[in-house]
């Protein structure tokens, strides 16, 4: 008797667990792949947190280069009308590189570009840090009118890894993204 419980329970048991052991394929996934090229700054002078010159916050923005290809380079699927990229958001979050604790705030904003199969499109000026946050901890400790360092840790500079997460969708409704990331080092530069 217990050894026909025990049976039935193993069986049960392997019943649960064989729809976890199969390859399916996600037929939901997107057959092409968003990726990001290249970032590359471009305000100058890049990071800082207040210009003395013009006595004002400046955001800094960088230049970033996407494309869009099939996933499957030596099968691509057949009619690609919906393949076609619909970039939608982007996400800013940063990571501090330099042992301190305290990061900018993040931030995400809308963002419409298309982009077609095989091709490569560069976004100019994005957006990675807004002047109004300098106007913020960490980033206001670093301004001459206030301490000039961040007091949780002396430094002079705050060294952080920008990345910038992109979303959207083939037109087809399938979700893509793709992640970036540029060093950036936020100071007081002498104008």
């Amino acid at each position: 008797m217990i050894s026909r419980r025990v049976a039935l329970v193993a069986c049960i048991l392997s019943l649960l667990v064989l729809p976890a052991c199969n390859d399916a394929i996600d037929d939901t996934a997107s057959p092409v792949w968003l990726t990001v090229s290249s970032i590359e700054p471009s305000s100058d002078p890049f990071g800082d947190v207040y210009d003395s010159e013009l006595g004002s916050f400046m955001s800094d923005t960088v230049d970033v280069s996407l494309s869009v290809n099939f996933a499957n380079q030596a099968n691509p699927p057949t009619g690609t009308a919906y393949t076609t990229v619909q970039l939608t958001s982007y996400r800013v979050t940063y990571l501090r590189i330099d042992n301190g604790n305290d990061v900018p705030a993040g931030f995400q904003e809308a963002l419409t570009l298309s982009v077609e199969v095989g091709n490569n499109v560069t976004i100019s000026d994005l957006t990675i840090c807004r002047a109004g946050q300098k106007l913020q901890p960490p980033l206001y400790y670093l301004t001459p009118f206030s301490y000039g360092f961040e007091p949780g840790t002396g430094y002079t500079t705050i060294s952080c890894n920008c990345i910038i997460d992109f979303y959207g969708h083939t037109l087809a409704g399938e979700a893509v993204s793709a992640s970036g990331g540029i060093g950036i080092n936020f100071a007081d530069y002498a104008n």
